[in-house]
């Protein structure tokens, strides 16, 4: 039992055998992004997108976030307001946005944190 362990580590450590790709950790932050934004969209549903993005544009500078993040998470703002129904619940969201992310992964310059 302990040569296991003591094997599992030594992969652990020399190999990382267990990270996720560039590509899928990326497509997973911008559907995680997504669904946060459509909760956020659907939870004032009242308001207009303007208040929306200047909402998020507010959060992200007083969590003092640096400028490509917030450019980053507008884009998928804009991406989310564009292609969904306010009416989408957010799992769904996630998932087209991942699947969509991961179609155009090929061009990698389209997609970076």
């Amino acid at each position: 039992m302990i040569f296991f362990r003591s094997l599992f580590l030594y992969l652990l450590l020399t190999f990382n055998v267990f990270a996720i790709p560039e590509g899928v950790s990326i497509c997973l932050w911008n559907a995680e992004i997504a669904s946060a934004l459509q909760y956020g969209r659907q939870y004032e549903n009242n308001k207009n997108i303007e208040y929306h993005k200047n909402k998020v544009h507010s959060v992200l500078i007083a969590d003092n976030h640096p400028q490509w993040f917030i450019l980053k998470v507008l884009e998928v703002f804009d991406f989310v307001w564009k292609e969904f129904l306010i009416t989408e619940k957010q799992s769904v969201i996630f998932r087209k946005t991942y699947n969509v992310c991961i179609k155009n992964y090929k061009n990698r310059e389209d997609i970076f944190y």
